[in-house]
């Protein structure tokens, strides 16, 4: 998919210029950072769905009580929700297109959903090759929370704020396998430190 750069007009502020852009590459859904977590996941909701069921089944059948076919579609719709979540966050990480200015870091799906990260708050950049030229990219400020492997997808979704209440700054977020990493790398200040992580 070809990036067009007009559709950031509007994101950029009087004198910001693009330095570097790209989107997230097609990945599979289970890997090896998140593969036992998300079997168990399923299999742990498909087992309490249909427990659910079953008692409730149970007690609807007694002579005293009436059975509701609507709630037990609720029941079976919640869990499939649930069994879907990472399948519709992997949708929405494939949406996602990245942006490296002069002066922020962007993850842009569309003009209402953006993030904006200050390249102020940029202290590091740690680099998660998942292929020859394909990688997560981590920006995070100076004593923000350290991600694990297994937790990129989560803040690829959702950056990390900083604490506080309200309209608080942004201090890490993801670029979720990426190409061009080491042009990327180049269009950072001098003063990020870069790292490359296994």
């Amino acid at each position: 998919m070809e990036i067009n750069l007009k559709e950031f007009d509007s994101t950029l502020s009087k004198g910001e210029t693009i330095e570097w852009v790209g989107q997230s590459e097609p990945f599979p859904l289970k890997d090896s950072s998140n593969s036992g977590r998300l079997i168990m996941r399923w299999c742990l909701t498909a087992v309490v769905t249909v427990v659910l069921i079953i008692m409730y089944c149970v007690w609807a059948f007694k002579p005293e009580h009436n059975f509701s076919l609507p709630l037990v579609v609720i029941i079976a719709a919640v869990g499939l929700f649930i069994m879907l979540v990472p399948i519709t966050d992997r949708r929405m990480i494939l949406k996602k297109k990245y942006l490296v200015t002069n002066m922020n870091v962007i993850t842009f799906t569309k003009e209402s959903e953006k993030s904006i990260m200050s390249l102020e708050n940029v202290d590091k950049a740690d680099v998660y090759y998942t292929g020859k030229d394909t990688a997560h990219v981590v920006f995070s400020k100076n004593g923000a929370k350290e991600t694990r492997v297994s937790g990129l997808r989560k803040l690829a979704l959702i950056p990390r704020q900083a604490d506080g209440e309200g309209d608080t700054p942004i201090v890490s977020m993801v670029f979720y396998n990426v190409k061009g990493v080491d042009l990327l790398k180049g269009s950072l200040p001098s003063r990020v430190k870069i790292t490359e992580k296994k």
